[in-house]
């Protein structure tokens, strides 16, 4: 490692008892030679800030890109919590086709800790600078509140190469929330 380089493990921790609990997450963490490196992978998270998810049926999208950099996604996963309805991601093309590479058309309460991944090969989802990776979730929040983080969430994550530096896109600035 580089000094002062991070590794970041993104836990959520959630108590539904009366009782002190306590977690823990470990991590075993190697490094191979400089020399084997072909290409650096790195992460993405593109999540939606800001929530706020009213009562009944909402669907919201989050736009977010790679910069300038043509990257290939080898893994992606999406994020939600307990009132996720659907979820999906598109990625718009240079060329003006939309295409879906990702959906979980009924979301599980589950899925918030152990989500379905999808697993790209190299050069299988490359997405090129100005194209865009559009992310849609939809809710059904029961309750006469509306939900913001921690209660819900909106997020992909994933790895892509090659990557420089690793990339978060808050999408506070992404496509129109829809009621359905």
């Amino acid at each position: 490692f580089v000094l002062l380089e991070i590794v970041l493990s993104d836990s959520h921790w959630i108590n539904t008892t009366d009782e002190v609990q306590t977690g823990r997450v470990q991590m075993e963490l190697g490094l191979v030679p400089a020399s084997l490196v072909e290409h650096e992978a790195g992460t993405f998270n593109f999540d939606k800030a800001n929530l706020s998810v009213p009562p009944g049926l909402w669907t919201e999208t989050v736009d977010c890109d790679f910069g300038d950099q043509e990257v290939s996604i080898l893994q992606m996963g999406p994020h939600m919590h307990a009132n996720g309805s659907h979820y999906a991601v598109d990625v718009l093309r240079l060329d003006g086709q939309v295409e879906r590479i990702l959906e979980v058309a009924d979301w599980s309460p589950s899925y918030r800790e152990d989500p379905p991944m999808w697993n790209w090969g190299a050069r299988e989802m490359v997405i090129r600078p100005g194209e865009i990776v559009q992310t849609h979730c939809t809710w059904d929040n029961p309750s006469d509140q509306p939900l913001g983080f921690p209660e819900e969430m909106c997020t992909s994550f994933g790895a892509a190469y090659p990557m420089e530096t690793n990339i978060f896109c808050g999408g506070s600035e992404g496509g129109p929330a829809m009621p359905l």
